[in-house]
Parts: structure tokens; sequence; C-alpha cells
């Protein structure tokens, strides 16, 4: 494939005018021996003998040129398509048919181009996953060793004279459960990620009531938010509310984490509300705050594991760091998309959508 025998007008005629020519220099070559050879008397004979000889020079040279070149671009062909990994007799015998047909140097290329395309797409994808692994893993351990290292701290005080101190045992022994809660819930949510991730399990989706779903969501969290003086609000505009498509024990787990994370980053006297609106033949789902916001760069990163907009207050205020990945996983898993728009001290709004039953139950 280094030469270029051949131009837009097929290979072929590449191939035929490098035997034609070649052959024709070889008769040429033996005409010119024979005429010095016949001048020199060293041979006798016919002048037409030689046009005789020219004739059948030129004809066997132009076979034999012709035999080696296209079984040189056979060899050289068959490499090629076995370097690609691409050495699949079906493929081979189509580009040898169109060595014939003038057309093979340009399906080879092509080949070879998309094989060049695929290894680059496929090396990018191996790059940026080992460097998601690398991030992964170092995230992961990074969480864990937080608790883990607490959990190490209290007990190496008690053994160390703290357990005889009714007060400080006591208040080590919760702090230490806490950070023992804490790692629970990181295994927890990471096995929840690893299911939804894995796709192994069917999906089971079912009619039911959004609505009631929402408020019973927030009858869940009340208490929670009593403690942070923030007000939950539930918003229909559908009356009687329309049931939707999916998995509700997924949902509820995802509307339970939306609506933690907007209490934990609410502000006292605030709100959180959720809205539900039809809009043709879907359910949109909002989930409002006027907490602190989300900065407009972290945005993008906000569904990202372990990825947290202020880092040290949100480990102050414990949790997996998984929350909203999870959620992401559960929408994903609808084939839904989740979005957000927020701005930093103006609160933050998160929105997905859920497929309107058929029927209403």
């Amino acid at each position: 494939m280094a030469i270029n025998l051949n131009s837009n007008k097929g290979q072929k005629g590449g191939i035929n005018r490098l035997s034609f020519l070649s052959a024709i220099c070889i008769a040429i070559l033996i005409s010119i021996l024979l005429l010095i050879l016949i001048n020199l008397d060293v041979i006798q004979t016919e002048s037409y003998i030689v046009f005789i000889l020219f004739l059948i020079s030129f004809l066997v040279s132009f076979g034999i040129i012709k035999f080696v070149l296209f079984d040189h671009l056979g060899r050289r062909f068959k490499i090629i398509y076995k370097l690609i990994n691409m050495s699949g007799k079906g493929q081979y015998d189509k580009v040898m048919d169109s060595l014939h047909e003038g057309q093979s140097f340009v399906i080879a290329e092509k080949d070879v181009e998309n094989w060049l395309t695929q290894k680059n797409e496929e090396q990018l994808a191996l790059i940026k996953l080992e460097e998601y692994r690398r991030e992964y893993i170092g995230n992961v351990s990074h969480e864990l060793k937080t608790p883990i290292f607490n959990i190490q701290g209290f007990i190496q005080s008690l053994l160390e004279g703290g357990l005889k101190d009714n007060e400080v045992n006591m208040k080590f022994l919760q702090k230490a459960l806490s950070n023992a809660d804490r790692l629970q819930s990181i295994v927890e949510d990471l096995e929840t990620i690893s299911q939804l991730e894995s796709g192994k399990s069917e999906k089971e989706f079912v009619a039911f009531d959004l609505a009631q779903l929402c408020i019973d969501v927030l009858d869940d969290l009340n208490r929670v938010a009593k403690e942070k003086s923030i007000k939950l609000v539930f918003r229909s505009e559908e009356e009687p509310s329309r049931k939707v498509i999916g998995d509700q024990a997924m949902i509820r787990i995802a509307l339970t984490n939306l609506v933690q994370n907007a209490i934990k980053y609410g502000i006292a006297e605030g709100y959180v509300k959720i809205r539900i609106y039809e809009a043709d033949d879907k359910m949109l789902v909002e989930i409002a705050d006027n907490g602190m916001g989300i900065p407009e760069e972290s945005l993008p990163k906000v569904f990202d594991r372990f990825y947290r907009v202020d880092k040290g207050r949100s480990r102050e205020m414990g949790g997996s760091g998984l929350g909203l990945s999870i959620v992401k996983h559960i929408i994903e898993y609808h084939d839904q998309t989740i979005q957000v728009r927020s701005n930093k001290s103006e609160g933050s709004v998160f929105s997905f959508t859920l497929p309107l039953s058929k029927n209403d139950w």
C-alpha cells in the first residue's frame, strides 16, 4: 500500500498500466538484443521473427508481471488485515475481488482508517476509564478513611482512660456510633449504585400515585425539617392527580435524597417545595428550595460521586456524598434525565420527568 499505483479512475488500470509498461520495456530490450546479435551475424533470422519474439516476450512478461503484482498485493493485504485484526476470510475475499474491480485500495484504506479511529476511541476510553478509576478509588478511600479514623480515635481515648469517665465514655461512644452509621451509609449507597449500574435487575414498572408519594416523603422528613425551621410544601396543578409509570420504591429514594439534600443545605425559616406539573405525556417533578444554592462552576459536577460543593461543611453535615449520584442513576434507570438550575445564595431547583400512565387506576 506504500506505492500508489492507482488514480481515482481505478486501481486495476494502474496495475495493468504498470504491467503493460514493464512488459513493453522487457520486450523492447529483448528485441534490441536480437537486432544487435543479428547485425553482428551471431544469429541469422528474418526480421519478422524479431517482431514475433517481441509480441511473445511482451505477452509472457505482461502475464508474469501482472500475476506477481496481484500475488504480492494479495499477500500485503492479508498482512494488513491481520495487523488490524480483520483477518476474516470474508473481508479479505471482498478486498481481493475488488482488486480486479479497481476498488481494493479504497476499501483497504477505509478499513484501516476505521480501525485507527476505533483504536483511538478505545484508547481515549481506556484513559478516561483509568482516570475515573483512580479518582473513584481515591474518593472512596478518602470518604471511608475519615469515619474509620474518627472511630479509632474515640476507641483509643476510651481505652486510655476515658471509659472510666461517665460523661466522656457516653459522648465518645455516641460519636463512634455516628461514624459507624456513616460508614454503613457509604457502603449501602455504593451497593445501590453498583446495582443500578449493573443493569442486571429487570425493570418492574407499575402505575402509582406520584402526588401521594410526594406527600408521604414530605411527611417522613417533616421532623428533620422542623429541627432546622424549614417549611415543607407540596403543590400539584393536577386535580385529580394523574398516575405515573415507574419503580415506586426507587422514585421514593430519589425524592427522599433530593428533599434531604435541600433540607441539609437549607436556611432557617426557609422552605423546600415539591411541585408537579403535567407536560404532554409526562409528569414534571421539581424540588425547589431557597437555601445556599450551588455555584455555576459546580453545576456540571453535582451528580458526580462524592462531589461536594463545600467539602468541609458537607462532611460536617454527614452523609455519604453519593445521594445525588444515586438520584441521577435512578432517573436514568427510568430512561429520563434530571436537570438542576441554581444560583449561589438563591436556592436550587432539581427537576425530572416520569411517563404518565395511559390509564388512571
